[in-house]
């Protein structure tokens, strides 16, 4: 069982869509963009010095695309091999980052804000063609979960 935004080419498992992942900007605590609770463009965040993440990663891949069909060449200041770690990089604001939701360390939800329009890469679960049963019940689990929007942000955590 394999959790992605793509199954790779030549994968012999099922696929399962899930939902979408949110992407979300995240800014130092007492950031002025951060005062309304409103969303962001990346427009908005083209003249900050931006945290990315390794050349090679898949991540990086995507922030590079996007920002190029947005025509945008932010500043980076650092490059994080880790999203928690560069989410701890903005909290001491040497920059801003954009990540995925679901990522965003637990006690740091505060600092995130939603992307005006809303980005989003699918969320697939890959699963062998003849299933066992703890697969079965983990797809199971895995399809009422929330794979939709920023709101998993919101939610607190159950122990």
């Amino acid at each position: 069982m394999v959790l992605v935004h793509r199954i790779p080419a030549g994968c012999t498992f099922d696929s399962h869509p899930l939902g979408e992942e949110a992407y979300v900007a995240v800014l130092p605590k007492g950031h002025p963009l951060l005062s309304d609770g409103a969303a962001l463009r990346l427009e908005d965040l083209a003249s900050e010095g931006w945290i990315r993440f390794r050349r090679t990663s898949l991540l990086d891949d995507y922030l590079t695309r996007l920002l190029a069909n947005t025509g945008l060449t932010p500043y980076t200041v650092a490059r994080a091999s880790q999203i928690s770690t560069a989410v701890r990089l903005v909290t001491q604001g040497l920059g801003v980052t954009v990540v995925p939701a679901s990522a965003i360390p637990e006690g740091f939800e505060e600092l995130a804000c939603p992307l005006l329009p809303s980005l989003t890469e699918p969320v697939l679960v890959g699963v062998r063609r003849d299933p066992g049963l703890a697969e079965t019940a983990m797809l199971d689990h895995l399809h009422e979960q929330n794979w939709r929007g920023t709101g998993l942000l919101c939610q607190p955590a159950t122990v």
